[in-house]
């Protein structure tokens, strides 16, 4: 039902134009990952992944200075990416699942579906876990009953 809806929906109508389009970003991803695993995090890699645009800027600049207009370019290309492509990527995977969700719902399989996310290991979220299955017809979802 949740998959039916997605594609009834035209939810994935342009999906493989859009995988083919990111390919690079992907393969790049996936090296990276992969390159990765055998890695500890540390405090040092986790910040300078979150500075990884003071990088791009003073590379950019630098570029500039020297005078390689296409490698500033690219610098800032490949900088904008790894903050668009992945940010990009969550919303458009959050809108699939909304879709099917809904659908699940004004089923009235949203429960059922819970259950079932729960048993294969992918417990959802409070938040979807709300989406999914209707307030009850007497309460509101957050309000307090007064006991007299």
């Amino acid at each position: 039902m949740h998959a039916a809806a997605i594609n009834r929906a035209g939810v994935n109508r342009h999906r493989p134009a859009l995988q083919v389009w990111c390919l690079p970003w992907t393969v790049l991803a996936g090296a990276v990952a992969g390159a990765g695993r055998g890695l500890p995090v540390t405090p040092v890699a986790l910040l300078m992944w979150q500075a990884r645009g003071v990088v791009v800027a003073v590379a950019a600049v630098q570029a500039v200075q020297a005078g390689h207009l296409w490698v500033a370019a690219l610098s800032v290309a490949i900088g904008a990416g790894s903050y668009l492509f992945p940010r990009a990527a969550r919303a458009a995977q959050h809108r699939v699942q909304e879709v099917g969700d809904a659908a699940v719902r004004d089923a009235g399989l949203g429960s059922g579906y819970v259950r079932l996310l729960e048993i294969s290991g992918c417990a959802p979220g409070m938040e979807r876990r709300l989406r999914l299955t209707p307030a009850s017809s007497g309460a509101r979802v957050g309000s307090v009953a007064s006991v007299s």
